[in-house]
């Protein structure tokens, strides 16, 4: 199986970083090439790697951002998922850089998109997926997280993720949506994360959360995840 690494960025990937992909390449028995995009439009890097991937006739397109550090080993250990579970998405749980227990993961409320200055998208809180089993989808956190109140999609992050590009021919590409609300003086913006995970759920796609992953994102400090560090 090929895989396609790809780290987009906003400048030039230092030593730390390098040395992070090359490792990565050698913990595992598949074939991974590497590339990196360089650009201050996040969704343009996503897509350039995403078409990079493509052209090389990659099976898996995983990505990872130049501001994560994984535990050594995060490739294989989520191929081994990924392919066990016959997932078209897999991604890791990643801190949201703020002194808080709030994650990137989160849940959408039905009919979030018609009343977003009402509604708030649910993201996960450490408290909340130590509830979960180490890989989760919509429908685990629907039933521990809200009690089994019907919610919308998974929102995952492209932080630390895989992708099977046969799943993804028809993917329109990584995409950030803003407006304004109703009054015209409040703006909202979804990510590109939140349009990519919308995507897969329309589709009734295969796609889960992975918890156990360790990592840390790091610009303007350090905002560590892990499992062992959320339940001390």
């Amino acid at each position: 199986m090929k895989i396609h690494l790809g780290t987009p960025t906003y400048k030039r990937l230092d030593a730390q970083r390098l040395l992070l992909r090359a490792r990565a390449a050698r913990a595992t028995t598949h074939r991974v090439v590497s590339s990196v995009y360089g650009n201050s439009l996040l969704p343009l890097s996503f897509n350039g790697l995403l078409a990079s991937a493509r052209i090389d006739e990659a099976h898996v397109f995983a990505m990872l951002h130049a501001d994560i550090r994984p535990e050594p080993g995060w490739l294989q250990k989520m191929l081994d998922v990924f392919e066990a579970r016959k997932l078209s998405c897999l991604s890791a749980v990643v801190r949201i850089r703020e002194n808080t227990g709030r994650t990137s993961t989160a849940i959408e409320p039905l009919g979030y998109k018609e009343n977003r200055e009402t509604l708030r998208l649910r993201h996960l809180h450490a408290e909340d997926v130590l509830k979960l089993p180490d890989v989760f989808t919509q429908e685990d956190v629907q039933s521990v997280v809200c009690n089994g109140e019907r919610h919308g999609a998974l929102l995952v992050n492209t932080g630390i993720m895989l992708m099977r590009l046969a799943d993804f021919e028809d993917f329109p590409g990584f995409n950030i949506v803003s407006g304004f609300h109703d009054t015209g003086h409040k703006t909202w913006v979804d990510s590109e994360d939140c349009e990519l995970s919308r995507w897969m759920h329309r589709r009734g796609m295969a796609y889960a959360a992975m918890s156990s992953i360790e990592n840390v994102h790091y610009t303007g400090g350090e905002f560590v995840w892990s499992t062992k560090e959320a339940r001390a």
